[in-house]
């Protein structure tokens, strides 16, 4: 393809995400647009999300604040030491950390958007939601590191389109509509 679309997809990322090439996965040679973190997260939030549309078509849904918590602290933990300079993290572990808690995010924010929508939804057991959450973060780490290993430079491109749009959507348009929601359920009140 051509170099002005590597070079817009960089730009649009840039935005949201440090892009240091040491953080980053390569696929075909070329540095994927977001840091592995940026991209498990934004790969987990797109599971994640398919997770939560299955569960509004079949009106139910499981949340729990502490497993959410629970699978957002490896990030957080993974983060937190590398940023005080206790240890330089991996590109592996940033990429199970980033999955994790971008499932877990998910999760928040459709139990957020049903709530503000007063969605009428029978409340599931936590085991499933567990088991969801390992599932996603298997899935994203495997086709992750298949991608990296075999890939070439379609799957770079498809991918680097897929995680920008993804950006775009987890950073903008979300954000937006949950504040919507959020000022129409409090004119209601």
């Amino acid at each position: 393809m051509c170099n002005w679309l590597c070079e817009l997809l960089f730009y649009l990322n840039s935005f949201f995400c440090h892009q240091i090439p040491s953080r980053s996965l390569f696929i075909a040679g070329l540095q994927l647009p977001l840091c592995s973190r940026c991209t498990a997260l934004n790969l987990g939030l797109l599971v994640g999300y398919l997770w939560l549309f299955s569960r509004y078509k079949a009106k139910k849904f499981c949340y729990s604040l502490p497993l959410v918590l629970i699978f957002l602290a490896p990030m957080a933990i993974d983060g937190l030491t590398q940023f005080l300079g206790f240890r330089e993290s991996t590109n592996e572990l940033r990429i199970i950390t980033g999955s994790l808690a971008g499932i877990a995010i998910a999760n928040a924010l459709g139990y957020v958007v049903f709530e503000l929508k007063n969605f009428d939804y029978e409340r599931t057991g936590y085991g499933t939601c567990f088991l969801i959450y390992l599932f996603g973060t298997f899935a994203v780490t495997f086709s992750l590191k298949l991608a990296v290993e075999f890939g070439d430079i379609l799957v770079y491109y498809l991918l680097s389109l897929i995680l920008t749009l993804l950006t775009i959507l987890n950073n903008i348009l979300i954000p937006l509509y949950v504040v919507y929601l959020l000022i129409r359920y409090l004119a209601k009140r």
